[in-house]
């Protein structure tokens, strides 16, 4: 049964997506050729709440590039619905936690939603004056797509207008990697917070240290998953990792690590079996991760960072409390990963073409982890299930691409809605924080 603020979280998640697909499915928000909305006019609805959908959420896995899908007006809804929908994850993460996290103060602090405005703000224009430095330095693209790149970086909104590389990419990555370790923290009113920290400087050097380890080795297994071996340097990829030497390889092995695990953002090209089925799995696994809260990224980041804050500095029971939140978060995610990756593997079969090559389940697990996690990264299987060949009249006697735009749906509010309920279905602390004064 849901709890309560799950339950006014899902209600936000519904209007706010049912309000972005009425906004997106109208005539000057979205580039549809006339011939097209006559002939697929349901389609037409079924993509405007599959990108709502998606852009709420901060998941990168629309139905078409948003530069070739949507008008400037049409954009502009995106980036104002990922606004909303980060505002209300994080504000409703820090409500739940508000009786269950004595530690941080929150009692003592502004409304959740007054601070959770403050974060994406803040962020927003860290990233506005990155952009301003890089078109400064470099200019790759317009001043237009390079600010909604780099706020895409920082706040995970859930498309980008293209590929990024060079600059704009590793610019991309280091602020979506410093917004993730959660720099923004410090400059909230999380006295309490900030005071334990500093007097208990090793185990917080030792949490984050084994975070940024982790995204280490994650990076060095990119890098040596991507290695040529055997016959596959003759047949690689050109623009693959396996073609390149080995510097060049770790470092664009490092820049997609830190980039899927700042705001879920893909650097690389994943799909058409460009990239090791190994590549794939610890991709999925670093969006799965996350961050600490410091991106709006879904999976692990947000509620496992706050459930092992609740025991970080505390006694043993609240350790223990702590652990079996962060438990029940990784056990609860990693099965509706499972699950929404065996389904999108059904899917693909009974709806595919004899042509079509067959998925592995590395590749649905990258696009079901992008779906449940919010990330961006993707291996083709959720374009191959959301098709547009997949309408009437073209490859398919009846409609079939609704089967796989809704399981990605469900993946995607489950995968915020879940976090939220497990930590408030967890018990309220009654106790009094030590740093406190005694009345």
């Amino acid at each position: 049964m849901f709890s309560r603020p799950a339950a006014l979280f899902f209600c936000v998640l519904v209007v706010l997506t049912g309000a972005g697909a009425f906004l997106l499915a109208q005539p000057w928000a979205t580039l549809t050729d006339p011939r097209d909305w006559q002939f697929f006019w349901a389609r037409h609805y079924w993509q405007s709440t599959f990108d709502s959908i998606s852009a709420v959420v901060g998941c990168g896995l629309m139905t078409h590039p948003a530069e070739r899908a949507y008008t400037d007006a049409g954009r502009s809804v995106l980036v104002a619905l990922s606004l909303a929908g980060a505002i209300a994850y994080i504000s409703t993460i820090l409500a739940a936690l508000r009786d269950r996290l004595p530690l941080l103060n929150l009692r003592a602090a502004p409304h959740p939603a007054l601070l959770a405005i403050v974060f994406v703000l803040v962020t927003l224009f860290t990233s506005q004056a990155a952009c301003l430095l890089l078109a400064i330095v470099a200019a790759p693209l317009s001043h237009l797509d390079a600010t909604q790149s780099l706020s895409t970086g920082v706040l995970s909104f859930g498309w980008l207008p293209q590929r990024p590389a060079g600059a704009l990419a590793w610019l991309i990555a280091v602020l979506g990697l410093l917004t993730a370790a959660g720099w923004t923290l410090w400059i909230m009113p999380f006295a309490a917070w900030r005071r334990r920290c500093l007097q208990s400087a090793a185990a917080t050097g030792v949490t984050f240290g084994s975070w940024i380890l982790f995204l280490i080795l994650a990076a060095a297994l990119l890098a040596a998953f991507e290695s040529p071996r055997g016959g596959r340097e003759s047949g690689a990829v050109p623009d693959s990792l396996a073609a390149r030497h080995s510097g060049e390889r770790l470092s664009r092995c490092a820049l997609q690590v830190f980039s899927a695990a700042g705001a879920g953002v893909q650097t690389e090209a994943l799909s058409e079996r460009s990239a090791s089925d190994g590549t794939k799995v610890v991709l999925a696994a670093v969006m799965l991760v996350g961050g600490f809260p410091g991106s709006p990224l879904g999976g692990l980041g947000w509620p496992l960072a706050a459930a092992l804050l609740i025991g970080a500095f505390a006694g043993r029971t609240r350790d223990e409390r702590a652990f079996a939140i962060a438990v029940r978060l990784a056990v609860t995610l990693l099965a509706l990963v499972l699950l929404t990756a065996l389904g999108l593997l059904v899917i693909e079969h009974f709806t595919a073409t004899a042509y079509q090559p067959p998925p592995t389940f590395a590749d649905a697990f990258l696009d079901a982890s992008s779906a449940v996690a919010g990330g961006g990264l993707t291996s083709g299987v959720s374009a191959a299930v959301t098709s547009r060949n997949l309408s009437s009249g073209i490859q398919q006697r009846v409609d079939v691409y609704q089967y796989g735009m809704a399981w990605l749906m469900l993946a995607m509010l489950l995968g915020r809605i879940a976090p939220v309920w497990i930590i408030a279905a967890s018990p309220v602390d009654q106790s009094r924080d030590p740093s406190e004064p005694r009345p």
